[in-house]
């Protein structure tokens, strides 16, 4: 089973050398509680032409179109046509934890003194659903 989903351009597309471009996809996916999901690069893309995926991360309340920050770090046009798989969608399980501390955490000269601080933990990738 293939760790991700395939994210398919809508419409042809060219990508200039060195450049970005956001590139749609009219995809609206809803995430189960406690995931999210993060846009990577096809390995063949990024290999052969030097193509980059981006977006940030898709928080599982998320319900507007999944865009690809597509980058070309090659130095030729890079030129792909609607139906091309342009990136991969990868589904986490998150968990979050709160953790209490003294009254004061360590500080240094670049942080303020807090009482506490919340921690993002990634474990694991649940079962891919369709």
């Amino acid at each position: 089973m293939a760790a991700g989903h395939d994210i398919y351009a809508l419409k042809d597309g060219t990508i200039p050398a060195q450049r970005q471009m956001l590139v749609d996809t009219v995809i609206a996916i809803g995430l189960p509680r406690g995931t999210d999901g993060g846009l990577a690069a096809r390995s063949a893309m990024a290999s052969r032409h030097g193509i980059a995926a981006g977006g940030g991360v898709i928080d599982a309340d998320y319900t507007g179109e999944v865009q690809v920050i597509s980058q070309n770090h090659g130095n030729t046009i890079y030129q792909f046509k609607a139906g091309d798989r342009i990136a991969q969608l990868i589904v986490e399980k998150i968990q979050t934890h709160c953790y209490g501390g003294s009254n004061i955490l360590r500080t240094s000269a670049y942080t303020r003194p807090r009482s506490f601080e919340i921690w993002r933990i990634r474990v694991g990738r649940p079962k891919i659903l369709r």
